[in-house]
């Protein structure tokens, strides 16, 4: 079971909340970037870090055979820099969080299990300078889309 980091709540949450909460609650070894519900963000991000990022994805609580539905209708499109980006399918992880108070997943302060499923971006660090990234991904029922403009420094 992976500890996949603090989530933030809605005020200060990427998914919702301005772009500039892009770098809270960071991990040393990966940058973040959050799945969105639209919109235009931007994000300054170290030169060194890897990026991971979700194209979409569903959180199921205890129910591990809800991914397999999820999962068979997933897809996705990523476009970095005018080049088409391919995405890997994480099919059902269970991963441990730990949920700020009125965080938007479930609104509960502490540590919480989860299954995860959905479509996720790995790259190696980016060169320095500015880069465009358009994601876009849907299973039929849940859509996700966000236009980033990546500052690497």
């Amino acid at each position: 079971m992976d500890d996949v980091g603090t989530s933030e709540p809605a005020e200060t949450n990427p998914n919702f909340g301005p772009a500039r909460f892009c770098g809270r609650n960071q991990p040393k070894d990966v940058w973040f970037l959050s799945g969105s519900f639209g919109g235009k963000r931007t994000c300054a991000i170290p030169a060194t870090r890897p990026i991971a990022f979700p194209v979409i994805y569903f959180i199921t609580g205890e129910n591990k055979e809800a991914c397999k539905s999820f999962m068979a209708n997933a897809e996705g499109h990523v476009v970095l820099d005018g080049r088409e980006v391919t995405y890997g399918r994480e099919e059902n992880d269970y991963i441990t969080y730990t949920g700020a108070k009125d965080n938007p997943l479930d609104g509960l302060a502490g540590k919480s299990h989860t299954y995860l499923c959905g479509l996720w971006v790995y790259l190696q660090p980016l060169a320095k300078g500015e880069h465009t990234l358009s994601i876009r991904g849907n299973d039929r029922t849940i859509s996700m889309s966000a236009e980033w403009t990546v500052i690497v420094k």
